[in-house]
């Protein structure tokens, strides 16, 4: 809800603030009756798109790839406009603050555009390349003749008809240079239900190739889409789902290592439009669902390495004690500029960061690997997460 409130905040005070910086620089000598007519238009184009289009079309079935096409380009005109605005906010500081060098409405608007469609250029380039982040950590639980071991962990890949295959390919070759011994997916691999023809994006995904596997669990998107379909899509990749829904929330890819996992709670929601539950499916609230899935998590076993795979960071505050790491996603970081600051309002965890835990335990929340909505990362680059286990002695 609080989520929502913001994103809602946010939508209406950038529709009010684009229409005011577009209705001075376009009407700034026009006459009266033109000036009054041109912001009328003006104002209902801004809120027509910001709190009519955008929102009802988002959640409709869109399989077809021409549907999809139609949305990313009301997604990237929309960040555009953030960018737009965010822009003119900067100006109209920079106007308060130096009064002798003020940039006249019609400049400014300029300026604003330059620097959104630039914004727009660099961010869709950094979409389609993942970083490496590597990290080091030494735990009680990983055996002397298990130093070096490695994870290799993604997440939020959101896979869609119109997937850009450089994602895959940077991560495929990854896997080739830095030979993990695991591949760990923290949730939302799924856009929604309206990811179209994703085979070929599968076939690239079942090829990588680690000696004790890949495991993941289901996120929020992937509650989306129905976590029957969901189920589907993993076991077409080559993961092994850790999830409690099927009772299978825990494994041991080697005998020193626990690795648990859990459900995002809308696998256990009402699916969105146009998923439907098959009969006899069991279908909760929402407290009630992130209820059953706290419930689910496997308890840690004494004297090995205990890891906790979760999309939502929120599930660290319930981890129980014995567990050594929860790795988990959902955040996106931000995903574009200014939103990376806004999350550290919605999140009390960072992100690309590891975060010691009351329980004893550490959190790593990593950005995601894909995209959700529009195809641009700014600043806020997507990540592909190597974690090089060590022996440390009790």
């Amino acid at each position: 809800m609080k989520n929502t409130l913001i994103f809602i905040s946010g939508l209406l005070f950038f529709a009010a603030w684009n229409w005011w910086l577009l209705q001075n620089a376009i009407l700034l000598h026009a006459s009266d009756t033109k000036r009054k007519i041109g912001r009328i238009a003006l104002a209902l184009l801004m809120v027509l798109f910001f709190l009519g289009i955008v929102p009802i079309v988002r959640h409709l079935p869109m399989t077809s790839i021409g549907a999809q096409r139609f949305l990313r380009t009301f997604y990237a005109f929309q960040v555009l406009a953030l960018w737009f605005g965010t822009t003119g906010l900067l100006l109209t500081g920079w106007n308060l603050c130096m009064r002798k060098y003020r940039l006249p409405p019609r400049p400014l608007a300029y300026i604003c555009l330059g620097a959104a469609l630039l914004a727009a250029i660099i961010g869709h380039t950094q979409s389609g390349l993942p970083q490496l982040e590597r990290y080091d950590l030494a735990l009680p639980g990983v055996p002397p003749e298990a130093d070096g071991y490695k994870i290799l962990l993604l997440s939020d890949l959101h896979l869609t008809q119109l997937y850009r295959t450089s994602v895959l390919d940077t991560v495929a070759q990854a896997i080739d240079a830095e030979k993990p011994h695991i591949i760990l997916h923290s949730g939302d691999f799924l856009d929604s239900s309206r990811h179209g023809e994703i085979t070929p994006l599968l076939q690239k995904i079942a090829v990588w190739n680690a000696p004790d596997g890949k495991y993941a669990v289901f996120g929020n998107h992937d509650g989306y889409a129905g976590w029957r379909e969901s189920l589907e899509v993993h076991q077409q990749a080559g993961f092994t789902l850790l999830s409690g829904r099927m009772q299978t929330a825990e494994a041991s890819p080697q005998p020193w290592l626990h690795l648990a996992g859990v459900d995002d709670s809308w696998i256990w929601q009402t699916p969105h439009f146009p998923a439907h539950p098959k009969e006899g499916d069991e279908i909760l609230a929402k407290n009630e669902a992130f209820a059953r899935c706290r419930e689910q998590i496997p308890k840690p076993i004494p004297n090995l390495c205990n890891l906790l795979l979760c999309h939502g960071p929120e599930m660290a505050d319930f981890m129980p004690e014995g567990y050594d790491a929860m790795l988990s996603g959902h955040t996106h970081g931000g995903q574009l500029f200014p939103f990376n600051f806004v999350i550290f309002f919605t999140c009390k965890y960072p992100t690309s960061a590891w975060t010691a835990l009351k329980n004893g335990g550490r959190l790593y929340i990593c950005r995601g690997t894909g995209t959700w909505g529009p195809p641009f990362r700014l600043f806020v680059p997507p990540e592909m997460t190597l974690i090089t286990l060590h022996h440390k002695s009790p």
